[in-house]
């Protein structure tokens, strides 16, 4: 039986990022994966999504450049854009397996399943090590609807070309919205059912309301508070029945996508012979990422903690450095969320509507940001989040041009519990995006230059 320090069950942002940590800190690694090094993020989720986004987002400013004094006849080619969407994702996952081979990582392909807390079994041969991380990932998740496997999911999209002139999208969650953005980039008629009473609920109500205005300006029809009841096909198209407000009604549609969430991925594992804890599907860790077993580690979505691919990885690392017996490097308590719609809206830290203590919020609207409107992208707004007492940065939400790159000032403010006069300190170059970030922090203290004093 060959031995390894730490053999690392997955190859996406937790166990890819996990295993390369390792080998930095000296163990000798193997990293098993069973499909595509990369997981989830690379193959199917964030970069295909946000590549078929830019090829959209182009599409759209092209057509629509006559106010900026660009005519131009365009057309949109979805299996060109798909190409372009392939080539990226093959350069990344070759320059992932490079970047494995020299920290000397063996990559081991097939299924892993524990034959007991020492070793797994892959192909039918017997692996050990002294340390396990578990970094599976999750999957597609499923809803009982009468019919939805009628439905594509968001992977069956970003693997094969995938259009039509009448959409619909069950799920209102972030990787639903981002779906409405791309086909209403492209001028199709698209509908979001969401069960909740609204879309984005990881967002503070008041950035809520302008996304949802802006997409319904976009032409994006929201059914909120909405039950989908049962879908079924005829010939090419699909009959969406659905229930508002105690009435049943149907919609026909040329493409139903489900986008209803996703699950961790333990099936197969072999965790049930190590009576590993577990909760709802998801294996429950310590802070250090340690199992009910303390050599068995598990990171990212398998834990169902925050399923975002940077916490994964950031996770899997602070594994890793436990395991060594060093500092973890990063703070798992400040992490950026990001959602690729049109504008970006983005959040770290604390909501205001989760601020029990004394707060001073502040807004900037982007209304007043000369490159947001050279970039014709002027709506939403920058809200700040201080503590009353202390001054520090807790919490801060945007929707912008952009939004997704700026939350990283914000972020680092929070980790290092900066204050407002801290921040304010540094110097914003003018035109750009970013001095909106320097103008919502002033006027938390009545210090904002380019917005309308208060009404006393």
């Amino acid at each position: 039986m060959r031995t390894f320090d730490l053999i690392v069950i997955g190859g996406g942002p937790a166990g890819y990022v996990g295993a390369i940590r390792a080998a930095q800190l000296g163990m000798k690694v193997a990293l098993v994966e069973k499909q595509n090094i990369g997981g989830t993020c690379l193959n199917w989720g964030c970069i295909p999504t946000k590549a078929l986004l830019h090829s959209s987002e182009l599409y759209k400013e092209a057509s629509t450049g006559e106010n900026c004094g660009v005519s131009a006849t365009v057309s949109y080619d979805i299996e060109k854009a798909y190409t372009y969407k392939d080539q990226i994702v093959s350069k990344l996952k070759k320059g992932i397996e490079g970047l494995l081979k020299a920290n000397k990582v063996e990559i081991i392909e097939g299924l892993a399943t524990f034959a007991d807390i020492h070793s797994i079994l892959i192909n039918g041969e017997l692996y050990g090590a002294d340390k396990f991380l578990i970094a599976t990932g999750s999957s597609v998740a499923t809803i009982p609807i009468k019919g939805i496997e009628l439905t594509v999911n968001s992977n069956d999209v970003t693997s094969v070309p995938t259009i039509g002139e009448r959409i619909a999208i069950i799920g209102g969650g972030v990787i639903g919205v981002e779906f409405a953005s791309h086909y209403l980039n492209l001028g199709k008629d698209v509908t979001i059912f969401e069960f909740q009473d609204q879309i984005v609920s990881v967002l503070d109500d008041d950035l809520i309301r302008h996304l949802t205005m802006h997409m319904k300006k976009e032409g994006a029809k929201l059914k909120v508070k909405t039950e989908v009841l049962a879908i079924s096909k005829h010939e090419e198209q699909f009959t969406l029945e659905y229930k508002s407000k105690d009435k049943v009604e149907t919609e026909v549609y040329d493409l139903v996508i489900s986008c209803v969430g996703r699950k961790p991925n333990t099936e197969g594992l072999g965790l049930d012979l190590l009576s590993i804890d577990m909760y709802r599907g998801a294996v429950v860790i310590n802070k250090y990422m340690q199992t009910s077993i303390p050599t068995i580690y598990a990171a990212g979505d398998v834990t169902n903690k925050i399923q975002l691919a940077h916490f994964a990885s950031a996770q899997a690392i602070a594994a890793v450095e436990h395991m060594a017996g060093v500092s973890v490097s990063q703070d798992l308590h400040i992490v950026p969320g990001c959602i690729y719609t049109t504008p970006e809206a983005a959040y770290v830290g604390l909501n205001e509507r989760d601020c029990k203590d004394d707060v001073v919020v502040s807004k900037y609207m982007m209304a007043g940001n000369g490159k947001s409107m050279i970039m014709g992208q002027d709506r939403g707004f920058i809200k700040t989040i201080f503590d009353a007492r202390t001054g520090v940065l807790i919490g801060a939400q945007m929707l912008g041009a952009n939004a997704t790159e700026l939350i990283h000032e914000y972020a680092v403010a929070i980790a290092n519990q900066l204050t407002a006069h801290d921040i304010s300190k540094t110097i914003h170059a003018h035109p750009t995006v970013a001095e909106s970030l320097l103008e919502c922090v002033e006027e938390s203290m009545g210090k904002a230059i380019h917005t309308m004093p208060k009404r006393k």
